[in-house]
């Protein structure tokens, strides 16, 4: 996939709030500070509430298309 950027400047809303989870929980789930067990599941939930399988759908049909054209 060298080459491939996704343009995801139709889904800011959802970048944004997928950076805003990203901050309120990676650094604590990285340094083990907290229960994964418990954590990882919210972090998840709250992931795709911010909009995380928009953003997978949109470039996930970027990619098939780019893929195409290099054919």
């Amino acid at each position: 996939m060298l080459g491939f950027t996704p343009d995801l400047s139709a889904l800011t809303a959802q970048t944004d709030n997928i950076e805003m989870v990203w901050h309120k929980y990676y650094p604590s789930l990285m340094t083990g500070s907290v229960d994964v067990d418990t954590i990882l599941p919210k972090f998840n939930e709250e992931l795709k509430l911010a909009g995380m399988n928009d953003v997978i759908q949109e470039v996930q049909k970027q990619l098939d298309a780019w893929r195409i054209g290099r054919k």
